[in-house]
């Protein structure tokens, strides 16, 4: 797994760059050859800053559950269940808890 960071606006590429780039040197030559917007989807930057943000959104619907004191997350955390089934005008969806519909017996 290769880890990317985005380099600052101000970048700019080491002096060896030409001869045996690092990998940062090659992320702000793309950037300044291509743009940053098209460096993003080049190297997938824009997907992972989707999915850190979508976690953090579920993790704040499931992390109330999951710290509360109810013996409901001792007894059967697993079954916990979150669908997203309400769409709003804006992209992003609104998530509720509802039960499970496998599990009926977990609510």
């Amino acid at each position: 797994m290769e880890i990317l960071i985005r380099p600052p606006k101000t970048a700019v590429a080491g002096p060896e760059a030409e001869i045996n780039p690092t990998a940062r040197d090659l992320d702000v030559l793309a950037i300044k050859a291509h743009g940053r917007m098209a460096w993003q989807k080049i190297t997938g930057y824009d997907q992972r800053a989707r999915v850190e943000t979508q976690m953090g959104r579920w993790k704040s619907v499931i992390g109330v559950l999951l710290s509360q004191g109810s013996g409901f997350n001792k007894r059967n955390p697993c079954r916990q269940g979150t669908i997203p089934n309400a769409h709003t005008k804006c992209p992003r969806q609104r998530l509720r808890l509802i039960p499970n519909p496998i599990n009926r017996d977990a609510l």
